[in-house]
């Protein structure tokens, strides 16, 4: 989008306007009495009365006679006026410097002289049309010098009206805008570069870790048939621990993947008929004996009204709600971790609070962003990845709905999710035998 705005130049021009009217038609009581010179430019260029407003544009020393305010003009913005059919009939200056023709190759020349071909028919449509009909026409115009290059002015074209309401010449004020224009796409294109690259660092996460999928599965394979196999204890503990290890490093992996998935907007969701019920009791029955071994007590409550079956990706909606009971209890080392499941007229909510060591409510965006976790309350980072609440907030809009949260240090935090999950009265079919 190119800037449309009034320069300052612009409105420097107009407080010398608006001293040269005072000086001319008298003083005002006040500023807000003053006209407005932005919106009625024509007014203030008219010729004195004696002289015929319908009379044509001739010729830079005519204009000049005729309107005493081009001095003001002249002496803070570039200035060119034409006649009615384009053809330039005065110039100053500092519209000579910004274009680089002499003012002897622009005087009868064309204005489209200066054309730079950057603007399609449309532009030039819309802009006629606005000045034929009397309006001020303002916005951004890229021009071309007689070398060559090209160069950007905010402009003002500021029709000059006969008594019959039609355009006889036309006032152009100009800007040089051109290092901003500069600036604005070099930005641009450092935003397309980071954008990116930042989609490259997604899609290889996404790559190596369905890759690091396949080594992983044939390890903890072969620990399970080692396990059937004779074993000393000691050879017995190692491969539970190998297999621990691989389920670890196999969970950190399928994080990797799902969050690598939300950036890019390919996370699949498989809506159908679910026992939410039986989802939210199994993902409670594991969370519970993660909050018993660390001797914190787990309460779930569900909606009695919730429907025997509402359509849902059940699997998404139990990797958000472990993720949110898994993290409140791994920073509730006393006290409680609560969930309550409630649904009305289409939504599922779902309430997860604890009693740990919450958070400053100023931390809140950095825990939804991915690898970054406050500290805890003695300063040493929280372990984990910092993966699974960014998780939790993509899945929860593939599902269409909204993640937030409620902390306070010391206090414990209180997260919350809503999600679209309308009552199914479709039974699925019963699986082949």
């Amino acid at each position: 989008m190119l800037p449309r705005a009034t320069s300052a130049q612009h409105l420097a021009a107009e407080q010398t306007l608006r001293q040269r009217l005072a000086a001319m038609f008298g003083a005002y009581e006040s500023e807000a009495e003053m006209p407005d010179i932005e919106a009625n430019y024509h007014a203030f260029l008219r010729p004195p009365a004696a002289i015929d407003a319908d009379a044509p544009v001739a010729n830079s020393a005519g204009w000049a006679a005729q309107h005493p305010l081009t001095e003001a003009l002249d002496a803070a913005i570039a200035v060119e006026v034409t006649d009615a059919d384009g053809r330039i009939v005065y110039c100053n200056a500092r519209f000579c410097d910004l274009s680089g023709y002499a003012k002897t190759d622009l005087i009868g020349a064309n204005h489209r002289l200066m054309k730079s071909g950057r603007h399609d028919a449309g532009f030039f449509t819309d802009l006629h049309q606005t000045i034929a009909g009397g309006a001020v026409w303002r916005g951004a115009i890229c021009n071309r010098r007689p070398d060559g290059s090209e160069y950007w002015t905010e402009t003002s074209i500021v029709p000059h009206l006969g008594s019959d309401g039609r355009p006889r010449a036309y006032v152009v004020l100009r800007s040089d805008i051109s290092d901003h224009i500069a600036a604005h796409e070099a930005l641009a294109q450092a935003l397309d570069a980071a954008q990116g690259a930042a989609a490259a660092k997604e899609r290889f996460a996404a790559n190596l870790s369905h890759e690091l999928r396949t080594p992983l599965t044939g390890i903890a394979g072969f620990a399970d048939l080692l396990a059937d196999t004779p074993l000393n204890p000691l050879q017995a503990d190692y491969v539970i621990q190998i297999r621990g290890a691989a389920e670890a490093l196999k969970t950190v992996v399928n994080d990797v993947l799902t969050f690598a998935q939300t950036r890019t907007d390919t996370v699949v969701v498989d809506l159908m008929p679910t026992d939410l019920r039986k989802v939210v009791e199994r993902v409670s029955r594991m969370v519970e004996v993660q909050a018993q071994t660390k001797g914190v007590t787990f309460a779930c409550t569900i909606d009695p009204h919730l429907p025997e079956l509402v359509s849902t990706d059940p699997f998404r909606l139990s990797q958000v709600l472990t993720n949110l009971l898994g993290n409140a209890i791994k920073f509730t080392d006393q006290g409680r971790v609560e969930l309550a499941v409630d649904w009305k007229a289409g939504r599922l909510r779902c309430d997860v609070e604890d009693t740990g060591q919450g958070f400053a409510q100023a931390d809140k965006d950095q825990l939804f962003r991915a690898f970054e976790m406050p500290a805890d309350a003695e300063g040493a980072a929280a372990g984990g990845f910092g993966l699974g609440l960014a998780i939790s907030a993509g899945l929860v809009r593939a599902l269409g709905g909204s993640l937030d949260v409620e902390a306070e240090v010391g206090q414990g935090a209180h997260f919350w999710f809503e999600v679209p999950c309308p009552e199914e009265l479709t039974r699925p079919a019963p699986a082949a035998e």
